[in-house]
């Protein structure tokens, strides 16, 4: 986390990284957009996409979504009004989630690699 204050961003992340943890798909589901992208999940399908249908892929491709090393690693938080980018630096790379407040309440949008 960037500091010892957290932000609504802040807390909304912290109980969807424990829903990850939990494989808690259902809280997950309800939590994120209809289609999630994920840049780097390399699905098998007929229409490669970076964008898919959340409940199938919470339910199917879970391991895709996260690099098990964010549960340990600091982050920052760039917060543009309405979107919100969650950036882990691993060295030589970039892991960015983005988050969309709608309502007064966020959703997970995706995550995508910067080399």
């Amino acid at each position: 986390m960037k500091n010892n204050e957290q932000t609504e961003a802040d807390k909304f992340w912290t109980k969807y990284l424990e829903a990850l943890k939990k494989m808690d798909a259902e809280y997950l589901i309800e939590n994120s957009f209809d289609s999630i992208q994920c840049g780097d999940c390399a699905i098998e399908s007929i229409n490669p996409s970076e964008f898919y249908n959340s409940r199938e892929f919470f339910n199917n491709h879970f391991d895709k979504l996260m690099n098990q090393a964010i549960y340990q690693s600091k982050y920052s938080i760039y917060d543009n009004n309405d979107t919100v980018r969650i950036n882990y630096n691993f060295g030589n790379s970039n892991q960015i989630y983005t988050l969309v407040r709608i309502e007064n309440k966020y959703k997970f949008h995706g995550t995508f690699p910067v080399p």
